[in-house]
């Protein structure tokens, strides 16, 4: 459900990509020492596999399991591989699944398994507070029911955006959302529309947006982009340049053609892709076990003590928050780069600071913010290149800092819950050499319990500008608009605000 710009260079998602695995190396060095020889080693990481259930299960074996393993390692926690083929509890109808569990309870893990840094914030935060197996609510929503041992379930969430274009005189708002979602459901061979669905740690959810357009030649054009739940600002599959088309009076067949081919990438994204969203649902052959019949009963209290749990009532969420320079100084806050094929020219910025602060009942809509970018800190690697991107293109003299104002969070969720992430929409006001422009950003939220027991706040996102006409500056040579357009990346980490922090 993320905000798509038409001028956004796509190729952003395999650099995104890329960009985090460079900074997995990172992500094991922050985690190593966090864990001292107190953590209990009764402390597990459970592994449900099916080693040979596809290509997808042979890569995880092979490539991401021993990275897995090896951030456990580094957290002093054992790791159990679990084959599904003996047996699961009712909780397990996917592979690979991961389940931390301590003697303080059990807590499934629900987002991408090649995001180590994701998996380290749920550890932490299981550790302390283990999941209660609350279900997620949702209605009027399209859903799969896979044929597998746990019933697993796919929703996939539609967002069908303005009609924008030439309408015609008699047009309807209202009948026009209607009539697209009902032909989108017609054109679904297994996502079928339901009025309520709960959904579990085995279920997973895709977001479709809908990009409609009339031209004033009565031709229908619809835009479409595909995202997962554990990344709402990079599109998995995205068709806006050229979309899908026929004339207006064809327009429902269109609708149908497309919810057929959207359906179909998400299915196939399941079962082969490479970023950590994929699974394989276990058969229905396969036998439904106890934890305890497994051998997999919760750890008994260590002697020497071990993590204490927090009763989420009783933990106060801040209402104000500000940037963690600890955490900044493990992983760089920004990262920018131009879009491909110029992606080579690319930095980041050493250092961001800012506050952020909750509106009343720790609401996320009135929530309000600024962070900050010193233009010294920026670079690309490169003494020269970083003077003249600083003092002739910036104008640091002048404009020593770029900043953005946060006015509003548009989410789904009107809070924020431990463990969950949160897809929403930052709203606010971006400036930059002293000229101020609107913008939204996509991104991602979540709060989950920091190493020192206390609450974190880790916001990601993803955007793009165009640098000529509004801020004068003269991108790299090349092709147009790659040489126009500069990609952002942000992975911001909040701590309570007043809480010292090292610099």
């Amino acid at each position: 459900m993320g905000f798509i710009d038409g001028a956004q260079d796509m190729n952003m998602s395999s650099r995104i990509h890329r960009v985090s695995a460079a900074l997995m190396g990172l992500c094991l060095l922050a985690y190593h020492g966090q864990t001292s020889a107190t953590t209990p080693k009764t402390e597990q990481l459970i592994v449900f596999v099916q080693p040979d259930a596809s290509d997808l299960a042979r890569e995880f074996q092979s490539r991401h399991l021993p990275e897995i393993k090896q951030m456990a390692e580094q957290m002093n926690i054992r790791v159990l591989v679990v084959d599904a083929g003996g047996g699961v509890p009712e909780e397990v109808g996917i592979t690979p699944l991961l389940v931390f569990q301590n003697h303080l309870g059990r807590s499934i893990y629900q987002g991408r398994y090649t995001t180590l840094e994701r998996i380290g914030n749920f550890i932490q935060t299981a550790r302390f507070m283990p999941s209660t197996g609350k279900l997620l609510q949702r209605t009027d929503t399209p859903v799969w029911q896979v044929n597998g041992v746990g019933g697993t379930k796919v929703a996939a969430p539609l967002k069908i955006t303005e009609l924008t274009g030439t309408r015609p005189g008699d047009f309807s708002a209202e009948q026009f959302v209607t009539e697209m979602s009902n032909e989108l459901i017609r054109g679904f061979s297994s996502l079928q529309m339901v009025d309520q669905v709960s959904l579990g740690k085995s279920d997973r959810m895709f977001y479709m947006d809908f990009y409609p357009h009339r031209s004033a030649d009565d031709r229908f054009y619809l835009g479409v982009a595909l995202f997962s739940q554990f990344h709402c600002h990079e599109p998995i599959y995205i068709r806006t340049d050229e979309p899908f088309s026929g004339s207006w009076n064809k327009r429902r067949r269109v609708m149908q053609e497309v919810a057929a081919v959207l359906e179909k990438q998400m299915k196939d994204f399941i079962a082969g892709s490479k970023i950590g969203d994929g699974f394989d649902v276990i058969p229905t052959d396969v036998s439904i076990r106890s934890w305890d019949e497994l051998g997999l009963a919760l750890p008994s209290v260590p002697e020497q003590g071990g993590a204490t749990a927090i009763d989420v009532s009783s933990l106060t969420l801040p209402q104000s928050w500000s940037v963690d320079l600890q955490a900044r100084q493990q992983r760089l806050p920004v990262q920018f780069a131009f879009a491909s094929p110029l992606e080579s020219y690319s930095g980041s910025a050493r250092r961001l600071d800012g506050t952020l602060t909750l509106g009343e009942g720790r609401s996320l809509s009135q929530a309000t913010g600024i962070f900050r970018v010193p233009i010294e800190s920026l670079t690309m690697g490169e003494p020269a290149l970083d003077k003249h991107m600083r003092t002739n293109l910036l104008k640091m003299a002048a404009f020593p800092q770029a900043e953005f104002r946060l006015d509003q969070i548009a989410a789904d969720v009107p809070d924020l819950n431990f463990g969950q992430i949160v897809p929403a929409r930052l709203i606010g006001q971006f400036t930059m050499k002293g000229i101020p422009t609107e913008l939204t950003v996509p991104a991602s939220l979540e709060v989950y319990i920091g190493p020192d027991g206390q609450p974190r706040m880790s916001i990601s996102g993803a955007w793009s500008l165009r640098l000529k006409e509004r801020y004068d500056i003269e991108g790299p040579d090349g092709p147009a608009p790659a040489s126009d357009t500069l990609n952002f990346l942000c992975h911001i980490i909040l701590k309570a605000a007043g809480d010292s922090a090292a610099p």
